[in-house]
Parts: C-alpha cells; structure tokens; sequence
C-alpha cells in the first residue's frame, strides 16, 4: 500500500469517527426525547387511573389496592411504606 492509500484511507476513517460521533449525540438527544415523551404519558395515564380509582373505591379498598401495589402492609398518604413489608424485614 502507498503512502498515498495510507493517508486517504486514515482521513476516511477520521471522517467515518467524526460522524459516528455526531449520530451518537443525535441518538442520545433523540432518546432523552422519547424518554420525556414517554413520562409525560405514563404519568397523565397514572394520573387519570388513580382519579378514577379515587372515585370509584372507598379508603378501605383503595388502602388494599395501595399495599397490593407497594407491597407495603401500611401505605399513608406521604407515600412511604411504613411498618412491615410482606414477607420482608424492613430497614430503615
């Protein structure tokens, strides 16, 4: 191979990093994108199920339906699981 061939080849391969970089940072951006799309979504759906079940349950069943979820015995309304966990020592 000449030096010729050598060096066109090194700055193909230089070109070939440097836009493999650029479609890196896009693909990323691209992601956290989705990412974010996708949590705006999720939470207005949680968001809507959770107003349907506050409405539709009493506190007795929403407080079992809650424990079923967290898998807490005790859920309160700060959210944390507090007392024991089903099966589990807790550590705090």
């Amino acid at each position: 191979m000449t030096e010729l061939q050598l060096d066109d080849l090194q700055k193909k391969r230089k070109k070939l990093r440097r836009r493999h970089e650029a479609l890196s940072k896009k693909s990323a951006a691209k992601k956290v994108e989705k990412d974010d799309a996708f949590l705006a979504f999720a939470r207005n759906e949680c968001l809507e199920f959770c107003n349907k079940v506050y409405k539709a349950f009493p506190r007795e069943i929403r407080d079992t339906i809650h424990g079923y979820i967290t898998d807490c015995e005790d859920v309160y309304i700060d959210g944390q699981c507090k007392g024991n966990l089903r099966g589990k020592a807790q550590s705090n």
